[in-house]
């Protein structure tokens, strides 16, 4: 007889972005929008967002995790919106993102 080998965990992929993180990162550069009220009262940092991958890979059902405000968060939600698509394990897998914002 021989002993029985523990079960392995089943492994569950982790959300990316297509083409990687380097392409959303290169997207979110060349992309952002500075909101104009949060320039003026010289507000910066990271807006934490999580989000729903749905089949279609297009980000959706958000939830501001950490938002500084000043429209930063609309402009993350903005940015994930109309970026790369994501690929998920499954449909309507939540992942979390922060996008951080640095005053020019």
């Amino acid at each position: 007889a021989s002993p029985e080998s523990p079960k392995a965990a089943p492994v569950v992929k982790t959300p990316a972005p297509e083409g990687g993180f380097p392409a959303l990162n290169n997207y979110i550069q060349r992309n952002l929008r500075y909101p104009a009220l949060a320039l003026q009262s010289r507000v910066e940092g990271g807006v934490a967002v999580e989000f729903s991958i749905p089949a279609s890979g297009i980000p959706s059902d958000f939830k501001l995790l950490e938002n500084p405000g000043f429209g930063l968060d609309l402009e993350a939600i903005r940015l994930l919106e109309n970026g790369p698509k994501w690929v998920a394990a499954f449909p309507g897998q939540r992942y979390v993102y922060t996008v951080v914002f640095k005053l020019p």
